[in-house]
């Protein structure tokens, strides 16, 4: 089994992003606490190529308080409005996001993109 390090997912972001033509900014949504040190080196890697890592945890228990099930509905729909998503192939969460997405834009030309960080790997981009 490959783990994915956090190299890897930082240049697998950065691809989706030149793909689709968004590279200003990136929302995490993501179980893990945003001051992870793992995320802190992905918004350094991405930070080198202007990019804006953010993550919404803080604002979002400030406006839902505590309830993590609110602030993960509130995160999947975030991620269901985005121009491009990229979620992990084992997720149902993200299984969510991207059947949001499908019933939102459904095989649309030019609709949003939605990319997997496992399928990006297999493809080489590390």
């Amino acid at each position: 089994m490959n783990v994915i390090n956090y190299s890897s997912i930082a240049q697998e972001i950065w691809y989706t992003m030149q793909t689709t033509g968004h590279t200003e900014q990136i929302l995490v949504a993501t179980n893990m606490n945003c001051t992870d040190m793992r995320l802190i080196r992905i918004a350094l890697m991405l930070s080198r190529r202007s990019v804006r890592l953010v993550c919404p945890q803080q604002l979002l228990q400030e406006r839902l308080g505590h309830d993590k099930y609110m602030i993960s509905l509130v995160e999947q729909e975030m991620c269901a409005r985005a121009n491009a998503f990229i979620g992990s192939k084992y997720s149902t969460w993200t299984d969510t996001v991207k059947g949001l997405r499908a019933y939102r834009h459904g095989d649309t030309p030019g609709g949003p993109e939605n990319f997997v960080f496992e399928e990006l790997y297999a493809l080489g981009v590390r």
